[in-house]
């Protein structure tokens, strides 16, 4: 069956645990839809960087079944050329003919036994278009190459559409069409057949989105992404979204886009992420247009000593990264060198000219984005990849702690692409660095949003408590091997978590903590494809004591009730205050968090918790308002255990109701408390 869609596009800038979307103006086009499932309308979006996230609205009855599952294709390249047709009366299927012009497209081959991922390459969509500047009346038409000779026949048409100026012609074909791996797809762009001898030019365009799957059908249940391994694409949303209602998905992108075209799909299900290959409720085509705008690619790339890995950078024409850094935390023990290893990928095309500087660590700022890098007249090093020299290696001897810029300027007309690797040269061994103990940690000139960091059985979690685009408030998590002292750096993947009856985490970041003073540190962080670098200092310390029962105890930590893995209570408790934030879900099962407090502490207490909005991680500060969220009542048995009852009812723009009442156990902090 073919239907007709409005394509919508948008115009951007990109400036335990987790999962991630569209609001778009509308642009006509002339599209024919041949699939099942449900094919949503096309999303088109003009970024300019190399990575960040948009997010979709889907609107309400576009989907009529429940869904609760999300996942993208990768970025396909697309094919694109320009062609000059002549109106004759030549068969646009024979040989030779002037009228005609065409593309051949394919699903990856499957990876050869005995690599590393085995992996099969399932297309599933088609997007064929004939772009601004085809001339009017060219037609589109798309085949499958059913008797394998690599040349379109008549007969083997699934799609036909006729350009005209207002509305360019489109064809996508959903799985139902082109599912089968093993088959070869034209897309041909033909001139009208009257007005003999007058030419048309053609800008054809196409692209196969593919899902990448594990052969062994064992691996299936736990896969987690459809995307290739290191994937360019991102989909998360809610945790469960009933049927017919509008609900807000999150598309991140983090790839080293060249500026072009590029291809996508969103698949939308309920059940196992690899149930959405055969059975997605909706499929979401997606184009990518990147546009070059200088310095786009210039936000804070923050690393830590990578040890071996490699960061990969592309720069267009011209273009120069000023905000890659590490922080050298300070020591007792003089650092011996900071190695710096810079590689091109396609040696003797590109100059991309590098240099190293030091400056002071940044003192906590309104802006969450690290300052640009000073310029190269106290450069400590500079070199150059170019024509000959496809790798350069410098060594800084005995760097000062603080923060160390890598700048690096594409002096040529082509896009450049190197990898990166930085590393200090003693690894922790024999060193002093400051400590960052356990408590609540804020950068207080962005008071409003923070983190709790809290131990226990070795490892190191810590909950940013933060806000999105629109103000509303949702919560990260990140969990990894908790410091060894003097160790310097941490880092921990970053997680979105939602809600279907237990929590669901997907990875959209990570984070790295660099001391700079005894509970000082520079907070560094990627986010759905953004990055940025803040100054936090302690808030409260996690270690004072109370009166429970007969005995002191410290009850700061993390607790949460066994029984429905996926929500808690972050507590910090001192003898003259309860302060506490709840980690909760709204109506759509996205993460969302509340704040409250009173006076002093008690062993069975409640407290009046509040909803909050805000600014997002790279939005500019602005003063945070509050409205009551309900009541949180926490009754302590001991330094482990207790009961907790929480009676929420989300505002506006937010929605839902948190009613639980739970045992609850601690799953972080120690007892021990000092005096």
């Amino acid at each position: 069956m073919r239907a007709l869609i409005a394509q919508k596009k948008i115009g951007m800038n990109p400036r335990n645990s987790a999962r991630l979307a569209l609001a778009i103006a509308l642009s006509a086009a002339s599209i024919a839809v041949l699939a099942e499932p449900s094919l949503l309308p096309l999303q088109a979006f003009d970024v300019t960087g190399t990575s960040g996230h948009v997010p979709i609205i889907i609107g309400a009855n576009e989907i009529n079944t429940a869904v609760t599952t999300f996942a993208a294709t990768d970025l396909e390249p697309a094919q694109e050329a320009v062609f000059t047709l002549e109106s004759n009366g030549e068969d646009i299927y024979a040989a030779g003919n002037h009228r005609s012009a065409f593309q051949l497209l394919r699903a990856q081959s499957p990876t050869p036994d005995g690599y590393y991922y085995q992996l099969q390459f399932l297309p599933r969509v088609l997007i064929a278009e004939l772009l601004a500047g085809t001339g009017d009346g060219v037609a589109l038409t798309v085949g499958a190459d059913r008797n394998g000779d690599s040349l379109p026949q008549a007969d083997e048409v699934v799609c036909a559409m006729t350009s005209s100026a207002a509305a360019p012609a489109r064809c996508i074909l959903g799985p139902d069409v082109i599912g089968d791996p093993a088959t070869t797809y034209w897309v041909m762009a033909a001139a009208p057949p009257g007005n003999l001898g007058v030419h048309y030019s053609a800008v054809l365009s196409s692209g196969l989105p593919q899902v990448a799957l594990p052969k062994d059908p064992a691996r299936l249940p736990s896969i987690t992404s459809l995307s290739p391994p290191y994937g360019s694409l991102l989909l998360t949303g809610p945790g469960r979204v009933p049927a017919d209602i509008a609900f807000p998905l999150r598309l991140t992108w983090n790839a080293g886009m060249p500026l072009r075209r590029f291809y996508a799909a969103a698949l939308m299900g309920a059940g196992p992420v690899a149930s959405l290959v055969d059975n997605a409720s909706a499929l979401m085509p997606i184009v990518f247009e990147r546009t070059f705008v200088k310095d786009a690619n210039s936000h804070p790339v923050p690393v830590g000593p990578t040890g071996g890995g490699n960061l990969g950078f592309v720069l267009t024409a011209h273009e120069t990264q000023q905000r890659i850094f590490i922080d050298l935390p300070p020591s007792d023990t003089e650092y011996p060198s900071l190695d710096i290893t810079t590689s091109a990928f396609a040696p003797g095309q590109v100059a991309t000219q590098f240099y190293a500087v030091r400056t002071d660590f940044p003192p906590p700022s309104a802006d969450p984005l690290a300052a640009v890098a000073p310029g190269p007249e106290n450069a400590a090093a500079a070199w150059s990849v170019t024509n000959g020299v496809n790798a350069f290696s410098v060594s800084i001897p005995h760097p000062a702690s603080g923060r160390w810029y890598v700048v690096a300027s594409n002096q040529t007309a082509n896009t450049a692409q190197f990898s990166m690797n930085i590393m200090d040269s003693i690894n922790g061994v024999g060193r002093s660095t400051p400590t960052i103990e356990p408590g609540m940690y804020f950068n207080p000139q962005r008071s409003g949003h923070g983190i709790s960091i809290s131990q226990a059985a070795g490892q190191q979690l810590v909950l940013w408590y933060s806000y999105l685009e629109d103000g509303a408030p949702t919560w990260y998590i990140a969990q990894a091997g908790a410091p060894p002292a003097n160790s310097g750096w941490w880092s921990a993947q970053l997680y979105r978590v939602s809600w279907d009856g237990t929590g669901k985490p997907v990875r959209v970041g990570s984070i790295l903590l660099t001391p700079t003073a005894t509970n000082r540190f520079t907070f560094a962080w990627q986010l759905d494809g953004e990055q940025g670098s803040e100054a936090f200092e302690l808030l409260a310390a996690a270690d004072a004591c109370v009166s429970l029962g007969n005995a002191a105890a410290a009850l700061s930590g993390n607790w949460f009730a066994p029984a429905e893995g996926g929500y808690g209570v972050d507590v910090l408790s001192r003898a003259n205050q309860q302060f506490d934030i709840v980690y909760i879900y709204d109506a759509l099962g996205l993460a969302r968090w509340g704040i409250g407090s009173r006076s002093p502490f008690a062993a069975n207490s409640a407290l009046d918790i509040l909803q909050s909005a805000g600014f997002c991680p790279t939005c500019s500060w602005k003063p945070v308002t509050t409205q009551p969220l309900g009541t949180l009542m926490m009754d302590y048995s001991s330094a482990s255990n207790g009961m907790l009852a929480m009676n929420f009812a989300l505002n506006a723009p937010l929605s839902g109701n948190w009613n639980v009442s739970q045992p609850m156990l601690r799953l972080t902090g120690s007892s021990a408390c000092s005096q």
